[in-house]
Formats: C-alpha cells, structure tokens, sequence
C-alpha cells in the first residue's frame, strides 16, 4: 500500500535475553522529532482515527495491536504481534488503532513535535507526493 511499510528491527538474542537495536541502521526513514508510548488501553478501546501532517513509525512492544490504514485509495490492516516489526506511516494516511489486549504498550516515533503536527479526520492523500509505493 503507498505510503505505508511494515520493517524489522534487528534483534539479538542469547541465553540473556533480547536485545532490539534502534538507531542509525533503524529502518525509520525520517528523523525522529518525538517519541511517546501509548499504555493502558481497555481491549474494546479505539485510538487515533485520524491523519497527520507527520511521518510515523509504530512499535507494539508488548502486542498485539490492529491497525487499519486508508491512504484515500486503497486500505489495509496490520496485525502487530512482534516487538521487532515496525509499521511506517507516511503523512497523510490515516489510520485507526484497536484490537488491544490489556498488556498491550505500543512506542510512537514521529517526524514533527507532538504540538507541530496537524490531524486530519480523513487521510489526505496530497501529503504522500514522494512516499514510496
């Protein structure tokens, strides 16, 4: 689907543990302006439902997470169920969050400061000139 990806962190694991690496080989093409974490959904909860003027990377760390996307002509969903793949969002898709099981803790990486971006109730497709297929 243009402008949305799904891509893998590298991940590293031993007798200790897991280790996933994000940083300059990260597989986030934008730099990272904003970080935030989303916790303590109840399962029948409904976040997002929107666009923004922003590129955004989406990690569920303890998953799983639905998210449907609508780039104004075609739309999918992506089931979440893995820590080390990262769903990139170009702007203007939007997308709906749901689906969550209680433990459910999903990191949010965006290309502009949380109170730079614009929300849009419906995808704007003008935003994906450039975005990849």
């Amino acid at each position: 689907m243009r402008g949305v990806r799904l891509a893998q962190l590298d991940r590293h694991t031993d007798a200790r543990g897991s280790l996933l690496a994000f940083g300059s080989r990260a597989p986030i093409p934008f730099e990272v302006k904003n970080i935030y974490f989303i916790l303590d959904c109840p399962p029948g909860a409904v976040r997002a439902e929107h666009a923004t003027s922003n590129h955004t990377a989406i990690i569920a760390l303890n998953p799983p997470v639905t998210i449907d996307l609508d780039n104004g002509s075609e739309q999918e969903s992506h089931r979440l169920t893995k820590p080390d793949t990262v769903l990139v969002i170009s702007a203007g898709v939007w997308l709906r969050l749901r689906e969550f099981s209680e433990e459910t803790r999903l990191v949010v990486i965006s290309s502009k400061p949380y109170g730079a971006m614009e929300h849009f109730d419906r995808p704007a497709p003008e935003l994906l000139e450039g975005a990849g297929p």
